[in-house]
């Protein structure tokens, strides 16, 4: 595994999770920054709330874009997969904390869904069912994604995915995990003071 390769990629992949498209499309659509309102970030969903439909939909292609291109060049720089891991988890660090825009960014959880589909897209299908099922007993979409983010390496390892796919998950889920912290923690802030 060659270590100037791996650093390259994650710098190369965190560079581009940090394109804010969200924020980007807010000010050409409607002149506003999506993450002074709604949810306060700058992801499909809160752009459709602030902006609209179509903004929601570019923003929603470019999140899943990145991420997609972030996965290529490691696969290009290099073939033995190892790089990957490194890229899924970096594009979606630059997704939740972006260099651009003062490191306040979205969630990650289009990005990270974006490259499940991709590289195990039978596991991806299971993980959205699961999704489902996490938002019927917890009653709450930051937690539903949280749990999700958890439960991705064990779904990738039960469909006895690669192991750079399965560490893949296990990275990108951990930092989706972490970003959803903060949010669950307010939710629990909030209903302590009803």
């Amino acid at each position: 595994m060659n270590t100037r390769i791996l650093v390259i990629t994650g710098v190369l992949a965190y560079l581009l999770g940090s394109i804010p498209f969200g924020v980007i499309f807010g000010h050409l659509f409607k002149g506003v920054d999506v993450r002074n309102g709604g949810s306060k970030h700058m992801g499909a969903l809160n752009t459709w709330r602030m902006v609209g439909f179509l903004p929601a939909v570019l923003v929603a292609f470019g999140d899943m874009g990145k991420a997609l291109v972030a996965i290529e060049i490691a696969r290009t720089l290099d073939p033995t997969g190892w790089a990957m891991p490194v890229a899924g988890a970096m594009v979606v660090v630059g997704h939740c904390w972006p260099l651009y825009v003062g490191f306040r960014g979205g969630v990650g959880i289009a990005s990270g869904m974006a490259m499940i589909f991709y590289l195990a897209p039978l596991a991806a299908l299971v993980m959205v069912a699961i999704w489902g099922v996490w938002v019927a007993i917890l009653r709450h979409f930051p937690r539903s994604q949280a749990a999700i983010a958890l439960t991705a390496p064990f779904v990738l390892w039960v469909f006895k995915s690669p192991p750079q796919v399965l560490l893949l998950g296990t990275l990108a889920g951990g930092v989706i995990f972490v970003r959803h912290i903060p949010e669950i923690r307010r939710e629990a802030f909030t209903m302590g003071l009803k």
